[in-house]
């Protein structure tokens, strides 16, 4: 069991089984939140977080363009860059 930036990943080398944790999502929407202009989606993708609600997450998230994905990373936001590169 590894537990990486509140990603679990269970499994030997042929299975990974990935737990998502919406709170840590959630968590760092809202710092997303403090440093983005686009403040109605990522407001849209907290609620959908923290209604556990992964496919209206998803479609919100896939709203986000390339320079809040950016945005992302340089913060360091870890789990939600990682849960929207699953879902690419």
């Amino acid at each position: 069991m590894i537990i990486n930036n509140g990603v679990i990943n269970i499994g030997d080398n042929n299975t990974v089984i990935s737990a998502i944790s919406y709170c840590d999502i959630a968590r760092e929407l809202n710092v997303l939140l403090n440093y983005t202009e686009n403040k109605e989606v990522v407001e849209s993708a907290i609620r959908y977080a923290n209604e556990e609600n992964s496919e209206k997450l998803k479609k919100v998230l896939k709203k986000i363009g390339k320079e809040m994905f950016s945005l992302i990373k340089e913060l360091g936001l870890v789990v939600l860059k990682k849960y929207i590169e699953g879902m690419l």
